[in-house]
This record gives C-alpha cells, structure tokens and sequence, in this order.
C-alpha cells in the first residue's frame, strides 16, 4: 500500500505540461511486502520539499536547497512524477473522437492504461467507457466517466492473477486535465512453484484501491 499527500508549485512548462515543480510531501507512507523479505516500511518523504526538472528530457531531482537527494528517495520521486513533462495521459488518451453520453462503449487499452494508473504490465482483456454526464466542478464544466475492466498479470512467483476493476475519472473540458480517478477491484490468484524438490499449490484473493484527486490553489 502506498499513500501520500503533496503540494505542488509549477515552476516551468513545456507546452502546456508541467516539466519544472517545486513539490512538498505532506504525507507519504509506504507498506510492501514480498516473499522471504521483511517488511519495507518507508516514510522517507514525509515533511521535505523537491525540486524536479525534465525540461531536458531526463527528471533531476534535488532538495529545495539545492543539494543531493539520497539515491533512494530520487528513485522514489522519479517513480512518482514519471509523467512529468509531459502531456496528461489521460486527455491524451481520450483523442478529439466523439464519446456520446450514457452508452457504454468499448474501453480501449490505450485508455485502460490512464484509467486504472497501473502502468503497461499486463494482459488487457475487455472493458467498457460510459460518459456519464458533463458538470460542473469548482466552476468548470467536467465530463464524468465510469468505466469496468479485466486484465491478467503473470508475477514472478508463479501466481497467475486476474483483476476486476472498475472506476471512475473527472476530466475537465476547457481546458482539459483530469481532476480525480478512483479504481477499486478484485484479484483473484492460482497458479503453482517448485519449493524443497516438492510441487506447491497457491490460491488466493485481494483488493486493490487507487484514488487520485487534483486541487487547483
């Protein structure tokens, strides 16, 4: 599980996307467990201010001060604001075709990817789109879209793990950057490993949650 809580300050662009920020880390928590690992608990971010730039084309990461940032938490920060400098996935995504409002439409996995904000692991299966409705929000009108999907991932340890996801996003229209997606779904896990010379069977069921809000200030 990974949550965090941030401020952000734009300070360059490259057309329309941020690709300089000043960033401070209100919150930041970070649980993961592996197999034959301890526990990695990390809150290293929490309470420091970055700077990031990718206006040439590769993210820097320094403190506030000007200073080195340790390797882990660079590593961290670049993973986190992969999309800097570039334009907003997700708008990108949805292209300039027309989407009629409330039919279901076949979800393409281009926009699945923005959608669901699990990267391109993976194997998409189906999904559909529905613009729900266009309202406003915080003074701007905003298309709304629910969406529902499968997907399949093949890990590492052998699981092979199905996932039943839906959410939904807020899009602003003009101009256009998502405001907030929310996705919730169900993994169902199987598969197999060698352990000890011996066979072992593995079976399995989760949840995954992944919200993300924007507040202009």
């Amino acid at each position: 599980s990974e949550s965090y809580s941030r401020t952000i300050e734009t300070l360059g662009l490259i057309g329309t996307a941020p690709a300089k920020i000043r960033v401070h880390y209100d919150d930041y928590r970070l649980h993961e467990v592996k197999e034959d690992k301890p526990p990695d608990d990390d809150a290293s971010l929490v309470g420091k201010t970055y700077v990031l730039d990718a206006t040439d084309g590769t993210v820097t990461v320094h403190g506030d001060d000007g200073k080195e940032v340790a390797a882990g938490e660079a590593d961290t920060l670049r993973r986190l604001h992969a999309d800097l400098g570039q334009d907003d996935p997700l708008v990108v995504a949805l292209g300039d075709r027309p989407i009629p409002v409330g039919k279901a439409v076949p979800l393409r996995e281009a926009l699945f990817l923005p959608l669901a904000g699990l990267g391109s692991s993976g194997e998409f299966k189906d999904g559909t789109v529905t613009l729900v409705e266009v309202r406003a929000v915080n003074g701007r009108p905003a298309a709304v879209f629910d969406w529902s999907a499968e997907m399949k991932t093949d890990q590492d340890n052998g699981l092979a793990i199905t996932w039943r996801l839906k959410g939904r996003a807020v899009v602003a229209v003009a101009p256009a950057e998502t405001l907030s997606t929310t996705m919730t779904g169900a993994l169902d896990a199987s598969g197999h490993k060698m352990k000890d010379g011996a066979r072992v069977d593995m079976i399995g069921a989760g949840t995954v949650k992944n919200d993300r809000t924007i507040t202009a200030l």
